[in-house]
């Protein structure tokens, strides 16, 4: 794929999770912690609905934790496989979902996950809307990506050598 093929899929991706609405698969390493961070900006978004699917890895569980901006818990799994929630939102500020492989000693975990800001009439926005509202959501979003990547790269390059090394 050529340079400018790879920057329209970037720039797809991009105006994609511009929207409200978010999904990623990311790997979470055996003994590990890791928090991920929603922003919620305005007032006119009420509810929170959030997804996730272990996919693979060990007995596919994981513990979810998702906190307020007052690190007040209101989202909680233990050991489940998938789970979806409706959250409602009391406040502006930044909701951290965690998502906990501590107890797995040697297994890393694949997990999808979606979040999707809604409104009172349960509509989110039109694709791309907020790139006019807010421009600096894209940074930010290419930022978040970037950091994925990385972490798929590292993934790769990993089990890429483990397996030449056999």
């Amino acid at each position: 794929m050529n340079v400018l093929g790879v920057l329209v899929v970037l720039l797809f991706i991009t105006c994609r999770t511009v929207g409200r609405e978010e999904s990623f698969s990311i790997v979470i390493p055996a003994s590990r912690l890791q928090c991920f961070f929603e922003s919620v900006r305005e007032n006119n978004y009420t509810t929170m609905v959030f997804d996730y699917q272990v996919l693979y890895g060990g007995d596919l569980d994981i513990n979810v934790l998702v906190l307020d901006p007052k690190a007040d818990v209101v989202a909680q799994d233990t050991r489940k496989s998938e789970g979806s929630y409706q959250i409602d939102l009391h406040m502006k500020g930044d909701y951290q979902i965690c998502f906990d492989n501590t107890f797995s000693y040697q297994t890393a975990k694949t997990v999808f996950f979606q979040v999707e800001l809604l409104r009172a009439d349960g509509t989110s926005d039109d694709f791309g809307t907020s790139a006019l509202n807010d421009p600096t959501g894209i940074v930010t979003h290419v930022g978040l990506f970037s950091e994925v990547l990385k972490v798929y790269f590292r993934f790769k390059k990993k089990a890429f050598t483990k397996l030449l090394t056999k």
